[in-house]
């Protein structure tokens, strides 16, 4: 096996096993690692998402978001803003009760990742930040090219 090989399947463990421990934090506390995902896209855009925004940033359906939005929405985590550029998209926003909820487990899981990042460097930091967006740029436009060619 050459060394490329190996270190791409290596990375690939190594990121297979953190995306779990977002699995594993969000089960832990009664969600979907989807439902965690766009709990925390809502949570970190206080002005309103739309549904449709958080479809392309989870690359999730609009079944998954939307089975996902009414079950915030039915708990009473969410209501709707009109936008008042376009009446047709509606704003995603947290209500008080969804702030306190979100923040309950976004809080911690954001000291968690901020204590693991502080075992870096800030140089090695910015190099794995740099390193990544290199790496996930590229696995994104070859899985866009796949798909192209699955559909086409």
């Amino acid at each position: 096996m050459n060394d490329v090989l190996k270190n791409t399947k290596l990375f690939a463990r190594k990121k297979d096993e953190h995306f779990c421990l977002y699995e594993y934090y969000a089960r832990a506390n009664g969600l979907q690692s989807k439902s965690l995902l766009i709990l925390m896209w809502i949570y970190y855009n206080p002005n309103g998402i739309s549904q449709n925004t958080i479809c392309k940033k989870t690359y999730s359906t609009k079944q998954v978001v939307n089975a996902t939005i009414k079950n915030f929405f039915e708990k009473e985590y969410i209501y709707f803003e009109e936008n008042e550029n376009d009446k047709r998209y509606k704003k995603v926003k947290l209500t008080e009760k969804g702030k306190v909820f979100a923040s309950k487990i976004l809080d911690g899981l954001e000291e968690a990742e901020n204590d693991a990042m502080n075992e870096l460097t800030l140089k090695q930091q910015e190099i794995l930040i740099e390193c990544f967006t290199i790496l996930n740029n590229r696995f994104k436009e070859n899985i866009e090219r796949l798909i192209l060619n699955v559909e086409g």
